[in-house]
């Protein structure tokens, strides 16, 4: 059970980007012949996500995981993945070898323990990594649809704003086939439709897609009712956003020193560095009410209204105002309340 309580970044990471997968795919190695459709973590059932993490334990007992890791914070490999446009393309690479590690019990490219020797996942079938990237292809490019991967291909399910986006919002560039992922297609199935073709799905939304939906559009009118400008009236939004992650949510943390040392990372999370400004009253919240708006969309005890305690002198006067209102002298109130 120690290999469940190991809490990694990466790990985290890996959900976040849907990479869990039911057999929704037609694999390498696998008998599964629908196409493969990523989903956000919570539209999982139980089931699915403990087949997961008892995966994803397997691989940390294997030493595999953490091959995951040292290829993401590798000097050479970190470099090539972040900061600059091959971001998408280097990580669904990893992704998709991390995947298939999962199914059959990683960096792309990475040095040995010696810092010296360059080792190859793709060609070199004595490395451990090796069946796991072999099938894969090599260029960059070949990444650029995730549809066209041959057996790796895969789409989205969508639900909630993020379908809002993919359904309404292609007039707003002016630029066509702007997404790497939807290309020019403007098709989605149902849930349980042809699977003729890879198009993403569009899922109903969740109850709590729409109260987030109405919160954000609440916050926004109320912001812009007091004055504020269409980007101040975001910027408010995000304060009061971030000011409910802290008070609701388990609060907003900075990068820890490992994480800092392992990515080189500078400077802090946003939300982070929002709270510091709000703390220090360089920013205020100005929306009228948000706590009262946010509370009625996302029910926080931190927001709820509490009852002023009332004391036993006022409670005892305000029995004897309602005793004098019913024709009882203060001394018969006295009497029958104290002398009993």
């Amino acid at each position: 059970m120690a290999r469940f309580k190991l809490k990694s970044v990466f790990l985290s990471w890996l959900v976040t980007v849907f990479l869990v997968s039911t057999c929704n795919g037609q694999q390498v190695g696998t008998n599964c012949t629908d196409p493969r459709v990523r989903r956000s973590w919570d539209m999982y059932t139980a089931t699915e996500k403990n087949m997961y993490l008892e995966a994803v334990g397997i691989a940390m007992d294997k030493g595999f995981h953490q091959k995951f890791v040292q290829v993401h914070t590798e000097y050479m490999s970190e470099k090539e993945a972040h900061g600059n446009c091959m971001f998408i393309y280097w990580h669904r690479i990893l992704l998709l070898g991390y995947e298939k590690m999962l199914r059959n019990n990683i960096t792309i490219r990475g040095f040995a323990y010696d810092g010296k020797t360059v080792v190859n996942v793709w060609q070199d079938p004595k490395n451990i990594l090796y069946p796991f990237f072999k099938d894969l292809p090599y260029k960059y490019a070949d990444y650029v649809d995730a549809k066209d991967l041959g057996n790796y291909s895969y789409t989205y399910a969508m639900s909630g704003g993020l379908a809002t986006f993919y359904q309404k919002c292609w007039a707003s560039t002016e630029v066509s086939a702007t997404t790497t992922l939807l290309a020019d297609e403007r098709q989605h199935r149902v849930r349980g439709g042809d699977t003729g073709g890879l198009y993403p799905i569009i899922e109903p939304g969740t109850t709590y897609d729409e109260k987030v939906k109405r919160w954000n559009i609440a916050l926004y009118e109320a912001a812009r009712i007091v004055g504020y400008e269409e980007e101040a009236a975001k910027d408010q939004m995000e304060m009061v956003m971030c000011q409910y992650q802290e008070d609701c949510l388990g609060g907003v943390v900075d990068y820890t020193d490992l994480f800092r040392a392992n990515f080189g990372v500078e400077g802090h999370p946003r939300c982070y560095t929002l709270l510091q400004y709000l703390d220090s009253g360089d920013r205020v919240i100005g929306i009228p009410q948000w706590k009262a708006i946010t509370n009625r969309f996302l029910p926080c005890s931190a927001y709820k209204k509490k009852d002023t305690p009332v004391s036993d002198f006022a409670k005892a006067v305000s029995e004897l105002k309602k005793g004098l209102g019913g024709g009882k002298s203060p001394d018969d109130y006295v009497s029958a309340t104290y002398f009993k």
